[in-house]
């Protein structure tokens, strides 16, 4: 995996979580279109309750069917195989001047398509923000124990519609029973979507990038591995010499966080 896959990557996830709130203030302003009586419903949090890939795997029809498939799984670089899939995409839809009747015929359902994308958007937002997709998040609720709690929470400020989730009506039903208005005032607050200060950081493409580099079985990178990945390849992170005198050293920082990244990911698999 080279940093120019990796620019390429985050060139595209940008683009993607753009157009999904372009699309999404297109259906805000023509709601009377895409969600009159004989539109199809909108409903996606059943989605989570997937691994991701299968998540993802709902949208195939949109790249190509079985041909992309196909393709991904003969692809020695996936990544830069999904990239160029999506590109395809885009310019098939770009070029596409719908006639009158095949707009008509689309309105009913976009909606429900955008829902897909949508949901795709957001686990990749909880990858972003907390290290861990909104499945795995879920996943974790579902299995229960000791960060179960924390995991829901998490999830819901990137989008409340898990609540939605069997998984979370249960472990929701089950703090109510237990009169846990503590939790519960939690959840009421976590609806709002606002993140802590601790949360709001601008380590997102870092996350996204050790993401990859975990799914493609890319070996542990060393402290100056990593340096040399985020300060002087893809330019993520300030080097030393523009860091803070109280921040640490960059290369050990990184070192940290990357350790804590992968350590979720030890314990936070999808059961």
């Amino acid at each position: 995996m080279t940093a120019d896959n990796l620019r390429l990557f985050l060139e595209l996830s940008s683009k993607l979580i753009e157009e999904a709130e372009d699309a999404k203030a297109i259906l805000y302003k023509r709601e009377y279109e895409f969600f009159a009586s004989d539109c199809g419903k909108p409903v996606w949090c059943h989605l989570y309750e997937l691994p991701i890939l299968q998540h993802a795997l709902q949208g195939v029809d949109f790249l190509g069917g079985e041909n992309a498939i196909q393709r991904l799984a003969g692809s020695e670089n996936k990544i830069i195989e999904a990239c160029v899939l999506v590109k395809e995409a885009d310019a098939e839809i770009d070029a596409w001047n719908p006639t009158p009747d095949e707009k008509e015929e689309l309105r009913p359902v976009l909606a429900a398509v955008y829902a897909l994308s949508f949901s795709l958007t957001n686990s990749f937002r909880a990858l972003m923000t907390f290290g861990l997709y909104l499945n795995d998040l879920i996943a974790i609720v579902r299995n229960g124990g000791p960060d179960a709690g924390k995991a829901l929470l998490q999830a819901v400020k990137i989008d409340p519609t898990v609540i939605g989730c069997q998984s979370a009506i249960t472990y929701i039903s089950q703090r109510t029973l237990l009169g846990d208005t503590k939790f519960l005032g939690k959840l009421g607050a976590a609806m709002k979507g606002k993140l802590s200060d601790s949360e709001k950081n601008h380590f997102e493409k870092v996350r996204l990038v050790l993401q990859v580099l975990h799914e493609t079985g890319a070996k542990r990178l060393s402290g100056p591995d990593l340096y040399q990945l985020f300060v002087q390849e893809l330019a993520l992170v300030e080097g030393d010499e523009h860091s803070n005198s109280d921040t640490g050293n960059v290369e050990n920082n990184l070192r940290q966080f990357a350790y804590q990244f992968l350590k979720k990911k030890a314990v936070s698999q999808p059961a």
